[in-house]
Formats: C-alpha cells, structure tokens, sequence
C-alpha cells in the first residue's frame, strides 16, 4: 500500500484540512489494541500519539470517540512517523 502523505508537509500541498483535536482513540493492529489520542483529523487521515508507535506501513483499524457523536470506525495503514505523532491514512472515504 502506498501512501499519499508526503514526506514533507508544507500546508499548500495538503488535499483535505485538519481540525486540531484531541480524541481518545484506539488502533488494533497484530492481534493487539494500542491506545491513542488524535493530534488532527481529516477526511483522509489522522495523526495521533501513541505510546507504542506501529511501524510504517502497518494496517489497523482505528476507533476514535468523537465527543457527543458516534465513535469513528474506520481502516487505516500507518503512512509516516514524525516526532509529534503517527500519521494514519484512512484506506475509506469519510
């Protein structure tokens, strides 16, 4: 699977805006659920801090708990790791 996140990320290339927020959330992925907490959402993707980063590339399912709405179920590969967080392209549209 390749992802179209970039490896740079100036603001002007991005394709969908981000809304900064902090959901908590969790990715199964290897038979195991990995607790998160997002950094930014859009409708292409998520970045989110883990305290055990998947490696790029991995494939999970994400479940975040959007406050006052239906949790967000969605399938995901993990695309980049930077310093900030791991950044999840979603494989569905939202």
């Amino acid at each position: 699977m390749s992802c179209s996140f970039s490896r740079k990320r100036p603001e002007e290339h991005r394709r969908s805006r981000r809304a900064q927020v902090s959901w908590r959330g969790a990715a199964k992925a290897h038979g195991r659920t990995f607790a998160l907490t997002t950094v930014n959402v859009s409708d292409r993707g998520a970045k989110v801090r883990m305290e055990e980063p998947l490696r790029e590339g991995t494939s999970a399912h994400l479940r975040l708990y959007r406050p006052g709405q239906s949790s967000m179920d969605v399938s995901a590969v993990v695309c980049r790791i930077d310093a900030d967080g791991v950044a999840f392209q979603f494989l569905e549209d939202r």
